[in-house]
């Protein structure tokens, strides 16, 4: 039988592993993660131990096959000097806007990731995955996206309004951003990180239009990739996070993405079609419906669909739509039926 990284790595060399692998989506979600091990849930930015702890506790219990974890959208404005307030039991959330005009963001400077303590903290935590598990598993660091992070910056309601009424300030705000995150992507590379992960949900297809994201959203996502190729031998994961249908064909020909992680919202079986036998596709789970409120025969019914769709030839690897919060007997579930679905050859 094959480790779990060993499961991924012949996912990605395009060879046929023992068992579709699975990514429970879980570890990237810090609320699931530090309540796991009863801790608040700000620990999993400040304090690389616990968090480091919390993660290496799911995957042995769970035994699932690549881990995702990193850095939210909502820390990013400490690398411009920005407040991020951070409570026990919540979510970080930004006190108030960085920028808040043109001038500002052509005046501002990028803080390196090492000197900024919640950055050093998450870079330090997933340095210990890869050194103390990442022999036996597949560790992917989450960048966040250049939208995303953008949108934290100015605030989303601006944000939002702005791509309907400044697409100049719009260039200026995720241009700096795209900087910001090509950065973090490095920082995590040197730690010893072999995939990256880029989800955006701002420039989903719920936000944006097929000539928007062409005009504004697509050069920003390409230049991440290529910079993340050119900074060293890693795979890299790109989420467009939710109504992929209207821009799939610009999604497909963005270059240096290796693994395309797309939600519930896509029927799987025409995302191969589309994508064609050799491109890796990740996710297909639905994460509320099916994984948070579903039964063990809802999961099995969904899980049986996305194989069947997509990986009876491999390049696939199970996963929900999105990350978030999973009940631990659904969890338990999800991951035993991928296995049993999943064995390969698969039986369609």
């Amino acid at each position: 039988m094959m480790t779990s990284k060993e499961r991924v790595e012949s996912v990605m060399a395009g060879e046929i592993p023992d068992f579709v692998p699975v990514e429970p989506g879980v570890t990237l979600e810090p609320n699931f993660v530090m309540k796991y091990i009863g801790e608040d849930v700000d620990q999993y930015f400040r304090n690389s131990k616990k968090c480091f702890m919390a993660i290496k506790k799911i995957y042995k219990d769970f035994n699932f096959d690549m881990i995702l974890a990193g850095f939210s959208a909502l820390i990013y404005p400490e690398l411009f000097g920005g407040k991020v307030c951070y409570k026990k039991n919540k979510m970080p959330h930004v006190e108030k806007p960085v920028f808040k005009g043109i001038e500002e963001v052509e005046k501002a400077e990028i803080k390196s990731p090492d000197e900024v303590p919640v950055f050093k903290s998450v870079l330090e935590s997933l340095k210990m995955l890869v050194d103390d598990i990442g022999n036996e598993v597949a560790v992917s660091g989450c960048t966040s996206g250049t939208f995303s992070v953008a949108s934290q910056l100015v605030g989303v309601e601006r944000f939002l309004k702005s791509l309907r009424t400044d697409l100049e300030f719009v260039s200026k705000v995720t241009k700096i951003s795209g900087e910001a995150i090509v950065e973090v992507g490095k920082k995590i590379i040197d730690v010893g990180v072999k995939y990256i992960y880029y989800p955006d949900a701002i420039s989903s297809g719920s936000i944006l239009s097929p000539s928007q994201y062409e005009q504004v959203a697509k050069p920003l996502h390409s230049m991440f990739f290529k910079k993340m190729k050119e900074a060293g031998d890693v795979y890299t994961i790109y989420h467009p996070c939710g109504s992929e249908y209207p821009l799939l064909c610009e999604i497909k020909n963005i270059n240096n993405v290796d693994v395309f992680h797309f939600s519930e919202n896509v029927d799987f079986s025409v995302l191969r079609k589309i994508f064609g036998p050799t491109k890796v596709l990740m996710g297909g789970v639905d994460i509320k419906r099916t994984l948070c409120l579903g039964n063990s025969a809802e999961i099995e019914t969904e899980v049986r669909k996305v194989i069947t769709g997509a990986g009876k030839y491999g390049r696939l690897i199970l996963a929900p739509g999105c990350s978030g919060e999973i009940p631990i007997n659904n969890l338990r579930s999800f991951i035993e039926i991928s296995r049993k679905l999943g064995k390969y050859p698969v039986v369609v």
